[in-house]
């Protein structure tokens, strides 16, 4: 009889050393031995008209708030135009995954027709070992 208290305390200290948040964290910290998926994630921003349809901006601006850094998506060939045609724009990918690893990052976005801007927004992202992630922030954006 005196084996089931013993044993119950063994499985006990197993369960606390498996599911503690100490394990956790070294986790999170430790990305090697994470397998990630094979996506490659962006957050995106959708602007429309009031009525609704997609918005072909002339440009855009997305900058890291804390330092200004300038991460606007450099685009080659007709890659511009086919956002133009969606009215969604890229704010941050996976590229910068491991340089937010285990972070949360202010960017801003803003949109421009003619020069002039008419649309911007501020957004809280994040990265894991694997992906960026979206924290905060409206990412349907109608232009009034």
């Amino acid at each position: 009889m005196r084996l089931r208290p013993f044993l119950l305390g063994i499985i006990i200290l197993v369960f606390e050393a498996c599911y503690s948040d100490k394990d956790d964290n070294i986790n999170r910290s430790d990305c090697e031995q994470l397998a990630c998926t094979e996506e490659f994630r962006t957050i995106t921003v959708s602007v429309q008209n009031s009525d609704g349809e997609p918005v072909a901006l002339d440009s855009i601006k997305v900058v890291i708030q804390e330092n200004d850094k300038d991460i606007t998506e450099t685009l080659i060939g007709d890659g511009f135009e086919r956002y133009q045609e969606s009215g969604s724009y890229p704010v941050f990918n996976d590229l910068f995954t491991a340089e937010y690893r285990n972070d949360e990052v202010n960017i801003s976005f803003s949109g421009f027709l003619s020069e002039e801007e008419v649309v911007s927004a501020i957004y809280k992202a994040g990265a894991d070992c694997c992906h960026v992630y979206l924290i905060s922030g409206e990412t349907n954006l109608v232009l009034e």
